[in-house]
Parts: C-alpha cells; sequence; structure tokens
C-alpha cells in the first residue's frame, strides 16, 4: 500500500512539472513571427487530461503521458520556430529535460504502479 502511494505521488508530482514545462513549450513554440503553430494551443491541456485519466485507468494514463513526452521531443527535432536562436529557453536540451523527461516518468510511473497492482 505504502508503494501504491509513492507511485502514484511520484507520478502525479512528475507529471504536474511536465504539464507546466509542456505549456511554456506550446507557448514558446506560438511565438514564432510567422505564425505558423498556433494550433499548437489546443494542446496545452493535453498532460493535464492525460493525468487526470492516469488517476482511474493507470495503463492508458501512463502511454497517453509518455507518448505527450516523446511526441513533444520528436515535434522539437523535426520543427522549429522562426528564429530558434533569438526565443528564450527554446532548444532540445530545454524540451528533453524539463518536458520530456518528467512526463515520460510520470507514465511510467504510472504503467508500473498498473502493472504492479493489477
Amino acid at each position: 500500500m505504502k508503494t501504491q502511494r509513492a507511485l502514484r505521488a511520484a507520478g502525479l508530482y512528475c507529471g504536474v512539472i511536465g504539464a507546466v514545462a509542456f505549456a511554456v513549450f506550446i507557448l514558446i513554440f506560438g511565438k514564432d513571427w510567422t505564425h505558423r503553430y498556433r494550433y499548437l494551443n489546443y494542446l496545452m491541456p493535453l498532460p493535464v487530461l492525460s493525468l487526470l485519466v492516469a488517476k482511474k485507468f493507470p495503463l492508458s494514463g501512463g502511454l497517453s503521458l509518455m507518448a505527450t513526452g516523446i511526441g513533444a521531443a520528436i515535434f522539437d527535432v523535426l520543427f522549429s520556430p522562426g528564429y530558434p536562436g533569438q526565443v528564450a529557453g527554446r532548444g532540445l536540451g530545454y524540451t528533453l529535460f524539463f518536458v520530456a523527461m518528467p512526463l515520460v516518468t510520470s507514465g511510467f510511473s504510472y504503467l508500473v504502479l498498473w502493472w504492479k497492482f493489477r
């Protein structure tokens, strides 16, 4: 029971950190001078919704959190804002360390929770 609570708490805390960093990531891409990535604003609630799903269904929520983190890293590699050197906080290191790693860690925590306590 203690392990289950610890896994839920770790998943929640890492997920909240990743959700905030994901929102900053989306806002950075929204600062593109050509406004090519305005549609990304609709993805901002995705990590929060995944965390809500993970509370009830750890398997699907964990997979969704992991997919969001990996998708953000892939998106950062494939696309870039108009002037990448002039946007503060923009870079693959930021995306991997502050966005992808907490979301993947949170998703992994929920997957372990599902696997261990089913």
